[in-house]
């Protein structure tokens, strides 16, 4: 019984075993299965999701071209047909917005062209309208009414105020393509600011406003090109006479400490770089006293600035909200240039307004080395002292110059102020009254003789009216090839001037061709263009121009200028009589100033000594006069024939001459037979005359020959020296 129970029990755990093992192998069946069905149901949903997510990337990095072929009718195959779509627009649209973006540029740099053109092609007429309004201010059409020269004055003052707009358009189209080069030298505030302030002085007056100078005589000079700092002071000083309709506009400077010594409470440091209002970042602690810089503040009594506009007033056309613009007019952009010719300086520029105050425009820049070298700068942190005396500078602008003399002094201007009281308040000068530079009294008998050259009629009209006031005599021409063909007809020109701009021919073709035939110093050439861009100043000297004018110039400098080169010129024609030109390109040298004591050419050439027979004899019957002038009207005769064959003559010798024929002897032959042939004619002229004839002994050398310069340092002349005859 018991081992029948035993079996029993055995045979139900066997099968309990049993049922377990197929129970965890029929598990471990399903797991296998399910891995396996998931596995690849994943496959078959994250490697087309995948290929997607890399499609993306890649078309993130601007890959436009990917391959998703997928043949599927489900919901991934559905977003592979979506993304190719949406791929397929993007690329379409981006192509389209690049073409619309190279079109966009393409205008925008049209657009800079056509300004600067536009710009260019402005300078004509208003040098022009400038030019005759001034000779008739001058009296060059007769005498004119106190109320005539006003109007002509002002006439005179609009067109600079329209040049001043057409070169703020060229400057901000050179700075927009990197072109704007500086010019930095040494310059002292103080003086550039009174003569800034003089020019604005009328605007100021009609409003009754009151213009203080705090920058002090004592400041320490500063780094800038001083053209462009003008700029900067006359936009700004400009822009706040704008918008003050009452009030001071002042201009105050003060040297810049490193941050260590800068006072939190000091109001000038405070609005200095706008740090408190987050305008400006401070910038890093300077290491050595040339990190000083000079900080310039601008302030005005007007209608202030409105916060959320202060992050703009610096961008190009921008002039606060609309009414601004419609009230106030102007371009919007003086503050854009003002702005840029700082950062070009390496300083920076922060405003600081409040609506119905007034603004503080601050800008800084650096100080000039001679400065720094001189000595240390001192800190002035106490208010500077007002000037009330204009020290113009003979470095400032001329155009400025000349409008800002003897101007009354910046002080408060009592309104109203109407046009006719305000004209009166303008110097002009009288008919007759010629400055100083241009003084041609001692030109006056020699009458010299210019070219023009312009083919616009209304610049030769301007021209040729300053011109034959100063007693030149004046020579028109309207291009190119009337100029060439004037040079061939006339005898001789003292002075060319000649515009770059010209149909047919350029001014530069007209000057190379002229310096084929003239050199510099014999022929000078003063360019007149309203092309200012430093590489069109470079091209006009590499093609061979003496100076250069940019349209519209002021009167008084192309007279001044005229006046500097025809001296030149004439001081180097009495040099070319002691030294003469031939020589000079023997010795290949370009000028007299090159040729120093030992100098000197050593090949073969012909050498020919000349004198006259018993010329003692002859001189004892003669007086001192006399015999200068025997020896000279017989020079005068020979002499030519040397040059004639393509000789020239070292040195006179009383009564002879040491001639040099580079070429060889059959030069030195032919000039010999010439020359003694025109002694043969001048015997003539003799005997008819009354005198003897004279006989002249003529001696050619040939060989290896050294012509240079002896003499010391103080006394040098030509000589020749024979090393091997034949």
């Amino acid at each position: 019984m018991v081992g029948s129970v035993s079996d029993s029990r055995k045979r139900f755990h066997g099968k309990i075993n049993s049922n377990t093992r197929s129970t965890i192998f029929l598990c471990i069946l399903a797991l296998i299965l399910a891995i396996i069905i998931g596995t690849l149901t994943a496959r078959s949903l994250a490697k087309p999701i995948l290929r997607l997510n890399a499609a993306a990337k890649n078309i993130a990095k601007g890959e436009w071209h990917q391959e998703l072929e997928m043949d599927r009718t489900d919901e991934v195959g559905e977003l592979a047909k979506s993304f190719t779509s949406m791929v397929s627009q993007l690329q379409k649209s981006f192509a389209t917005l690049e073409h619309q973006n190279q079109e966009l540029q393409q205008l925008d740099k049209l657009k800079d062209e056509f300004l600067a053109n536009t710009s260019h092609e402005l300078r004509t007429p208003l040098n022009g309208t400038i030019g005759i309004a001034e000779s008739m201010i001058d009296g060059a059409t007769g005498s004119l009414s106190e109320i005539q020269r006003q109007n002509l004055a002002m006439i005179v003052s609009s067109c600079r105020r329209l040049n001043d707009l057409v070169d703020n358009i060229l400057d901000f189209s050179q700075l927009k393509t990197d072109k704007l080069q500086l010019h930095l030298q040494s310059v002292g505030l103080s003086s550039i600011v009174e003569v800034i302030l003089a020019v604005c002085q009328p605007l100021a007056a009609s409003k009754g406003l009151e213009l203080i100078n705090a920058v002090s005589g004592d400041l320490p000079l500063v780094l800038a090109d001083e053209n462009r700092l003008q700029q900067i002071f006359y936009n700004l000083i400009g822009n706040a006479i704008k918008f003050t309709d009452s009030g001071t506009v002042e201009v105050s400077a003060k040297i810049v400490a490193p941050e260590s010594n800068w006072d939190a409470e000091e109001t000038e440091a405070s609005y200095l770089l706008a740090i408190s209002e987050g305008l400006c970042a401070r910038s890093d602690r300077p290491q050595s006293q040339s990190d000083f810089q000079v900080a310039v503040t601008v302030s005005d009594t007007g209608i202030g600035i409105p916060e959320s506009s202060l992050d703009r007033i610096f961008h190009p056309f921008e002039q606060g909200d609309g009414s601004t613009i419609r009230q106030y007019g102007g371009t919007g952009l003086g503050l854009t240039l003002a702005k840029q010719f700082v950062e070009l300086h390496g300083g920076k520029i922060c405003v600081i307004s409040q609506v119905g105050i007034g603004s503080r425009f601050t800008f800084t820049l650096p100080l000039s080395p001679e400065t720094i070298h001189a000595s240390e700068p001192t800190i002035d942190r106490s208010p500077l002292a007002t000037t009330n005396s204009i020290q113009p500078t003979d470095r400032a602008d001329r155009n400025i110059l000349t409008a800002a003399v003897n101007l009354p002094q910046p002080t408060a201007i009592v309104p109203p102020i109407d046009r006719t009281a305000l004209a009166s308040q303008i110097p002009l000068p009288q008919p007759t009254a010629i400055l100083p530079a241009t003084d041609l009294t001692e030109f006056e008998a020699q009458n010299f003789k210019i070219l023009i050259v312009d083919d616009d009629p209304i610049n030769l009209q301007v021209l040729s009216n300053h011109l034959s006031f100063q007693n030149y005599n004046v020579i028109q021409a309207l291009n190119g090839e009337q100029a060439l063909s004037a040079l061939e007809s006339e005898q001789h020109f003292d002075l060319i001037i000649l515009d770059i701009m010209m149909p047919r021919m350029s001014g530069y073709e007209v000057c190379a061709k002229l310096r084929e035939k003239y050199p510099a110093y014999e022929l000078p050439v003063v360019m007149l263009t309203a092309k200012n861009q430093v590489s069109d100043l470079i091209a006009g000297f590499q093609f061979g121009a003496n100076d250069y004018l940019t349209k519209p110039f002021s009167k008084d400098e192309l007279l001044t200028r005229i006046k500097s080169h025809i001296n030149l010129s004439q001081t180097n024609h009495a040099y070319g009589r002691f030294f003469p030109d031939s020589f000079l390109e023997f010795l290949k040298k370009e000028s007299i100033v090159d040729v120093n004591l030992g100098n000197h050419v050593s090949k073969e050439m012909a050498v020919m000594f000349s004198d006259i027979r018993s010329f003692t004899s002859l001189s004892e019957t003669m007086t001192p006069q006399e015999n200068f002038d025997f020896v000279n009207a017989y020079l005068r005769e020979v002499s030519p024939k040397i040059r004639e064959h393509r000789g020239f003559i070292v040195k006179y010798l009383g009564d002879g001459m040491m001639a040099v024929f580079p070429n060889g002897a059959d030069d030195a032959v032919r000039g010999g037979i010439a020359k003694l042939q025109q002694v043969q004619r001048y015997n003539a002229d003799r005997i008819n005359d009354g005198y003897q004839p004279i006989q002249v002994g003529v001696g050619v050398h040939f060989g290896h020959m050294m012509v240079g310069i002896v003499g010391e340092a103080e006394r040098m002349q030509g000589d020749a020296f024979r090393i091997m005859s034949t």
